[in-house]
């Protein structure tokens, strides 16, 4: 790999002050020493091949990206930051875009299903996450520690294209921001289950968890993941990782279905696994309460979708007729 000298980067960091922005490949050029294995010795005062004079321009490059950034402004140059990795000579850059960025300049993983990396123009930007052996389908992830690769353009036969593209064609149901890594997990259960990755098991035991100890926001995960493919929704899961956003995504098409499903109350959906027969008494007084429990298994997940479904499918049809109605009274 070819790397920069002291003089590029000098260069390209007057290109920066006078143009405001410089080339995609002058931006990945400036980036090769960070993702070299070099960097370790390169980067490090105490190496033999520690290139002081490198580092001395690198840090002008990352000041003047600073200045960029709180100035709101964009472009190629944001490629050049990493989000997560510490470098001394980044850490102005790396502070303003925490600061001053957007989500879509701090997104540093995005999975998808094989439904839509299907449909997916730039797929060089996705790779393929084999589930284990006790799961189903492979789905497909976008990990990078650069930032602004949401809109990283890739070039493929039918033009230029960006995830952010992609992304921007489907509708987020679930947005949160500040979420604990616990909170950002249950996104990933509903993904996967959704997905057919994250197989239920018939005992207690929904794979690949290592316990089959469950809280209620779990099992309300795996119910909505369940439902959503159930009925052959696709879906995607945007994060940024450093900072705990997050973002759940489905077609368009399919809006209605997941947000109906959202507002059914948990306590309706338990009642209904008792009057089935799928839980006892005493497995609902647990499932309302606070404290972990066993995962009630599959039987109490196959009648929760389908009451879900029914709930949802008399909201559909009901939306109908008022629909039909309201043109119809247009018409007049």
């Amino acid at each position: 790999m070819k790397l920069p000298s002291a003089e590029d980067i000098r260069r390209l960091t007057q290109k920066l002050r006078t143009q405001g922005d410089i080339t995609l490949e002058e931006a990945d050029l400036i980036y090769s020493p960070c993702r070299s294995n070099e960097r370790y010795s390169i980067f490090d005062s105490r190496s033999d091949k520690f290139n002081s004079e490198l580092t001395a321009a690198l840090e002008d490059w990352y000041k003047v990206v600073a200045e960029k950034i709180k100035a709101g402004k964009r472009g190629n140059f944001i490629f050049t930051v990493n989000t997560m990795y510490r470098f001394e000579f980044m850490e102005p850059a790396q502070r303003a875009i925490k600061e001053y960025g957007s989500f879509e300049d701090l997104c540093n993983v995005v999975m998808i299903d094989k439904k839509l990396y299907s449909a997916l123009p730039c797929k060089i930007l996705f790779r393929r996450t084999n589930p284990p052996e006790t799961s189903g389908e492979s789905y497909y992830e976008m990990r990078s520690t650069r930032a602004g690769m949401l809109y990283y353009p890739v070039k493929t036969e039918k033009g230029v294209c960006t995830a952010l593209q992609f992304i921007k064609k489907m509708f987020p149901v679930i947005s949160a921001t500040e979420l604990k890594e616990s909170d950002r997990k249950l996104l990933e259960a509903v993904f996967e289950t959704a997905a057919g990755t994250l197989l239920l098991s018939r005992d207690p035991l929904p794979y690949p968890m290592d316990s089959g100890w469950v809280g209620k926001k779990e099992i309300k995960a795996l119910v909505l993941g369940s439902f959503m493919k159930y009925k052959g929704i696709s879906c995607a899961v945007a994060s940024d990782i450093v900072d705990g956003r997050s973002v759940f995504l489905v077609e368009r098409k399919n809006v209605f279905l997941v947000k109906e499903a959202l507002e059914i109350p948990f306590e309706d959906v338990i009642e209904n696994a008792l009057q089935k027969g799928a839980i006892s008494k005493e497995e609902k007084e647990s499932l309302l309460g606070e404290d972990a429990v066993l995962f009630p298994g599959l039987k109490f997940i196959n009648v929760s979708v389908r009451y879900i479904d029914d709930i949802v499918q008399r909201k559909i049809k009901g939306e109908t007729a008022q629909n039909e109605a309201e043109e119809a009274d247009d018409w007049f």
